[in-house]
């Protein structure tokens, strides 16, 4: 895998108070740092963490806060503090610190980025389990991956907002004007109206000729103007007609004066008026010697005056009652004229009015009618101008006698045209937004099925994640506890809430909306949080991902520890590379005695001068091999290595077979009643698999009968069972015979306890296939297609 860690340097780093380099077997795919407390395996696994993901790891968990910083670099350390990681990839990278922070670096200039690599610590095991469910759904968010989806999920309702928001406006404005248009239906309608709702009697009233109704109203307000005139016609002809009937009583009480005066003649008026010619006439410049005016004989001017002037002072009284009766018959003849210009502006008004009033007479004036008869009449009839004008003004009166009822009429005939309007404008701005509403409610519509669509997908693919990563972790739970009807009942989005994802667990078959904490041991809860966090980084590109576990497990007891082993052997294959930090011995032997995919790394205790010291170990069938390889042979090594390889794997078949072994109080069993304990079994037990230079291929027909390969392992065994297991005694358990064995005997049985290993385990993933398959094969731990095949399934 090339993002398998090959290498770590560590300059001034922690607890590396010493340069530091460690290799990383790429080979391998678990790769085990054991040390006992204090010996530096937290300073390795920060190390990659620091490369990796630019985090000040573990410190950050213990109190340190904001000054974890100052705490990275080791207390002896002269230089700068540099992490660099290598990968099989051939790439490297450097972090160094800047301030607060990491800044991580390719080594050489190259553009790839730095492994993937998820590191699990003690304190962290609980997380997921504890967060609160905004806090769990942002840990998990990048595995659900659906930023895509949300985005185009936003986009859509940054559309649709908009478009509602419109929307209510308008339904909003249909409501107030459909209840404005109630209201007036309410209060404009009449009791004989047979209209039902507010629409139909709006629909009735626009059916109105409006035109006509457009015309009644302006003859109505022509009317009324006129009207107006005649009003003021009449008032002035009455108040003329008064001027005429004061100017004759004055004419006639002058005349009835003059009449009875003295002196008064019929004669007399003109007799002044030639007197008062004749005085004005001497009066004119000139001589003083003039004929007489009236009878031309020769006279004296002044004398003559002065004879007028006496003649006129003797009839002054006579004369000014002439001037009286002059001056009244003159201001008679002047309102008989303005008399007779007001009756015929009344009476031009009044024919004006029934030319208005020949084609359609309104409702209020219809009882004037016969009014109109006896104005012609009196018009005709009349003598007098002052008459006829009277008729006029009597006729004007009986009219605006009218005048109220015609207003009432013609209000309620403009109410109707203003009505109407208003309900031809409110009709149209009603039907408009109807239209509007029905575009919008579409386009609406759409966009709404359009979201529901897209978020129901989203939580369907969202759920059927989680479900798959429920049911992931529970099969992982289920592994470390088998029949215990305990484990992760849901994971589910909050429907009410963004961004937030609940729990719910199963206890003893019963689904419980309560934390875990509540009924599960610490132990489950530790082993719970642990397969929630390897479910969930099985999702993150396993294939190319780092698992990183530091000193995870320290609740468990031993059954379960054995079941976590099994299951962390089961699922390495998955992972690019597994690395375990541990200080569990009993972690380290099973590893050192079962496994040859592994690579074992022991730290010796740290020291400020030393710093940390790590070596590598061998596994029990690479020591075998090195120990065969040796010159001279080594027998005691070669016994020692062969007989534990032995122990460990008939024990793993007796165990899988409930092979009978005697009873002993503490189950530790030697080899030679592990031989006879197993003998049935090994003698019919077949292996099928991939051929060696077929198992670790990409690309490969597993249907193919060629590529796979058939191992009786019977011959293999009774080879070794033909040999007496004195060699493994020449070694661990001393005996006189066992040392009476030659070089080539002890060889030759570790050679064949080697043969027998690798017959039995799987070249992949160097398992011993345990789990019975569809109940026809013990399978091991690769996927299924390339599972290494064990029959029988049961013991015979």
């Amino acid at each position: 895998m090339p993002s398998r860690i090959t290498q770590l340097k560590l300059v001034g780093f922690r607890g590396a108070s010493q340069p530091l380099t460690v290799g990383f077997d790429h080979d391998k795919t678990v790769v085990m740092i054991f040390g006992e407390n204090g010996t530096g395996k937290s300073t390795l696994i920060d190390a990659i963490d620091a490369v990796s993901n630019a985090s000040l790891g573990s410190i950050m968990e213990r109190g340190a806060g904001g000054n974890a910083h100052k705490y990275l670099p080791s207390l002896s350390a002269t230089q700068q503090l540099e992490v660099e990681l290598a990968t099989k990839s051939g790439h490297s990278w450097r972090a160094t610190l800047s301030g607060r922070k990491y800044v991580v670096q390719p080594v050489d200039g190259h553009a790839e980025p730095p492994p993937v690599v998820r590191v699990l610590r003690r304190s962290k095991l609980l997380q997921l389990l504890e967060d609160a469910p905004a806090d769990r759904y942002a840990a998990m968010k990048h595995f659900l991956d659906v930023a895509g989806v949300e985005a185009s999920e936003a986009a859509l309702w940054a559309s649709y907002a908009p478009l509602h928001s419109d929307w209510e406006r308008e339904e909003a404005a249909r409501s107030r004007d459909l209840l404005l248009l109630e209201e007036e239906w309410q209060r404009e309608r009449l009791t004989h109206e047979t209209a039902t709702t507010a629409r139909d009697w709006a629909t009735t009233r626009l059916s109105e000729n409006i035109d006509a109704l457009r015309e009644e109203a302006a003859r109505l307000d022509a009317l009324q103007l006129l009207l107006a005139g005649i009003k003021e016609d009449k008032t002035t002809a009455i108040s003329l007609g008064l001027e005429w009937r004061t100017a004759l009583a004055n004419l006639e009480a002058a005349q009835t004066k003059l009449a009875t005066a003295p002196d008064a003649a019929a004669h007399l008026a003109s007799l002044l008026a030639v007197l008062r010619d004749a005085l004005h006439y001497l009066r004119q410049p000139g001589s003083t010697t003039c004929l007489c005016p009236v009878c031309a004989v020769p006279a004296d001017q002044t004398r003559l005056q002065a004879q007028l002037v006496g003649r006129l002072e003797r009839l002054q009284i006579t004369a000014d009652l002439v001037d009286v009766e002059t001056a009244a018959a003159q201001t008679l003849e002047l309102a008989d004229d303005r008399l007779r210009q007001a009756g015929a502006a009344l009476a031009a008004k009044l024919g004006e009015m029934a030319g208005l009033l020949a084609s359609q007479t309104p409702v209020a004036l219809a009882s004037c009618t016969a009014d109109w008869d006896t104005y012609q009449e009196a018009a005709n009839s009349a003598v007098e101008p002052h008459q006829r004008v009277m008729a006029g003004c009597r006729l004007a009166t009986r009219l605006q006698d009218c005048c109220v009822a015609l207003d009432a009429e013609a209000q309620a005939l403009i109410g109707r045209v203003q009505l109407f309007d208003s309900l031809k404008s409110r009709i149209a701005n009603f039907d408009e937004i109807n239209r509007k509403l029905l575009e919008t409610d579409a386009i609406r519509d759409r966009l709404k099925r359009t979201i529901d669509l897209v978020v129901e997908r989203r939580k369907r693919f969202t759920q059927r994640i989680l479900d798959s990563i429920t049911a992931e972790v529970n099969r992982l739970y289920t592994c470390i506890h088998p029949n215990e009807n305990i484990g992760l009942d849901r994971l589910e989005m909050d429907p009410n809430r963004r961004g937030s994802l609940s729990q719910r667990v199963n206890f003893g078959g019963h689904a419980a909306d309560v934390p875990p904490q509540a009924y599960l041991s610490e132990s489950h809860l530790d082993t719970l949080g642990f397969c929630l966090w390897l479910a969930l980084a099985k999702r993150s590109g396993a294939e190319k991902a780092v698992i990183v576990l530091d000193d995870v497990f320290t609740s468990v007891d031993l059954e379960h520890f054995q079941r976590i082993t099994d299951l962390l052997d089961a699922e390495a294959p998955n992972f690019g590379q597994l690395i375990i930090a541990t200080h569990s011995r009993r972690w380290y032997d099973r590893y050192q005695r079962r496994r040859d995919n592994v690579h074992l790394m022991r730290l010796e205790r740290w020291s400020l001068t030393k710093g940390v010291r790590v070596f590598s170990e061998k596994t029990f069938v690479t020591e075998l091999e090195a120990a065969l390889a040796q010159v001279p042979l080594n027998r005691r090594d070669v016994a020692t290595q062969a007989g534990i390889l032995l122990e460990e794997l008939l024990q793993v078949v007796a165990s899988a077979y409930e092979c009978s072994l005697p009873l002993k109080e503490v189950p530790k069993f030697l080899l030679h009643e592990l031989v006879s304990g197993t003998t049935k079994v090994m003698k019919v037990a077949k292996v099928k698999r991939l051929l060696p230079m077929l198992a670790g291929a990409t690309a490969l027909d597993t249907n193919d009968p060629a590529a796979w390969e058939s191992i009786d392992i019977k011959p293999l065994f009774e080879a070794l069972s033909r040999r007496n297991t004195e060699p493994r005694n020449a070694a661990a358990h001393y005996s006189v015979s066992g040392l009476d064995l030659a070089d080539e005997e002890m060889e030759a049985f570790a050679t064949e306890a080697l043969a027998l290993a690798r017959a039995l385990t799987c070249p992949v993933c160097c398992e011993l296939p345990q789990k019975i398959v569809d109940g026809s094969y013990r399978g091991c731990a690769c996927p299924k297609p390339r599972k290494m095949q064990l029959s029988p399934v049961l013991r015979p």
